[in-house]
Order: structure tokens, then sequence, then C-alpha cells
């Protein structure tokens, strides 16, 4: 059987830097290596330059990486959008008689339960009557005098074996009961159940409030420095 979805033939092995920029980036990191420390205007300048050179070429690498994964990604997306799209009508189709099936072996099986219990009485009632009738027979026949000639005594209930109808079952159906956590009343739920907090502080509001000069007890703005590269 073919490919049901027509896949990229693009080799993941073949995607490797090239060896001009591997060669680069061993020496950069030779050269940072080999600064101990920035103690002076030269280890700076140096450590400077280096820096500068590994921006550029971090750089250069993203962009490169960004052009060559572009095709990559329409291609996922346009696989998505295929696979989507056909599986939206499959997916209306199984919902569809789904539902049908379902309701129909729902509506049979109760169906069949009730005839099961139609023949499970009636195979009840048909004992009960053929143990009285044994014991009637045994009653005349205790009650009769030794010259009577005992009658014919009569037929005994027969007790049915029809069989009762299966439990109707699909191949291709099934219904599966899943349980979900519902909050109907917010208000109700309190903050904390067994040691486990069930609200958690909304940062972004507080981050907001603060910056727009709002104090909040317990909350305090803090200056913390990264690093970026320039340009």
């Amino acid at each position: 059987m073919q490919d049901l979805i027509i896949p990229s033939n693009v080799p993941s092995s073949l995607v490797v830097l090239r060896h001009e920029v591997m060669e680069e980036i061993v020496s950069l990191t030779t050269q940072a290596h080999s600064i101990a420390s920035v103690c002076d205007d030269a280890s700076m300048a140096a450590a400077d330059a280096i820096v500068s050179a590994a921006n550029k070429l971090d750089k250069l690498i993203e962009a490169e990486r960004t052009k060559a994964k572009a095709p990559i990604i329409a291609l996922g997306k346009a696989i998505d959008e295929a696979a989507g799209e056909a599986r939206t009508s499959l997916t209306g189709i199984k919902l569809d008689l789904g539902k049908a099936i379902l309701a129909y072996q729902r509506a049979e099986n109760d169906r069949r339960a009730a005839e099961r219990a139609r023949l499970e009485a009636e195979r009840q009632a048909a004992i009960k009557a053929r143990e009285a009738a044994i014991a009637e027979r045994v009653q005349v026949t205790a009650e009769a005098a030794p010259w009577e000639e005992p009658a014919a005594p009569a037929p005994l209930p027969v007790i049915p074996v029809q069989e009762a109808p299966p439990v109707l079952k699909s191949s291709s159906v099934v219904e599966k009961v899943l349980k979900r956590v519902e909050i109907y009343d917010a208000d109700a739920v309190p903050r904390e159940v067994a040691g486990v907090r069930l609200w958690k502080l909304d940062e972004m509001a507080v981050n907001k409030l603060m910056k727009a000069g709002v104090p909040i007890p317990g909350v305090r703005i803090v200056e913390v420095s990264t690093l970026a590269a320039k340009g």
C-alpha cells in the first residue's frame, strides 16, 4: 500500500553546518578559552572582539536556520491542512452514523433485555407449574385406595428451552464515558484544600499594577540585569 500522505524526501542526516562554519566556531571557542580573565584594556578588547564575532556568527546561523526551515514549516502546514480536511469529513461520517448506530444498539438491547426477561419469567412459571403437577400426582397416588385403578396422570407442563437473544454489539462504534471536573460556583471553592493551593496569584495583573505605580503589600520592584547582543 502506498503512503496516504506524500512525505518530504529530505533526509535529516544531511542537515549539517558547513565545515568552514564549524571551524570558525572551534576557533572562537579556543580564543575564548585562552582568555583567563578580563583584567586590562588589552584583554577587554580581545574578549570584546571574540564576543562581537560570536554575535555576528550567531545571527547569521539563526537567519539561515529560519530561511532553511521556512519551506519545511510550510510543508508541515500543507500536510496538516490536507490531512485535516480529510479527517474532518471522516469525523462527520463517524459522528453521524456512530450516533445512529448507538441509538439503535441501545433501543435493540433494551428490547432484547425485555425479551430475555419475558422468556425467563415464562420458564420460571413453567418450572413452578411442573413442580405443582408433580406434587399433585404424588398426593393423588397417596390418597388413592388400594383397590382403585389409578387414573392416567395429566402430562407434565413442558419447560420452554427457547434461547434468549444475545446482546447486540457494534464492531466499529464504542461509547466511552469520561469524567471531567466542572466548577459550577467559583466563589464557593476554597483557597486551599488539604494543604494544596487551589487559586494562584495573577502575576500579570500584579505586574501591571506595580508598574503603574499602584502599591501592593508584599510586592516590590527589583532590577535584574541580563546580557543582550548589540545590533
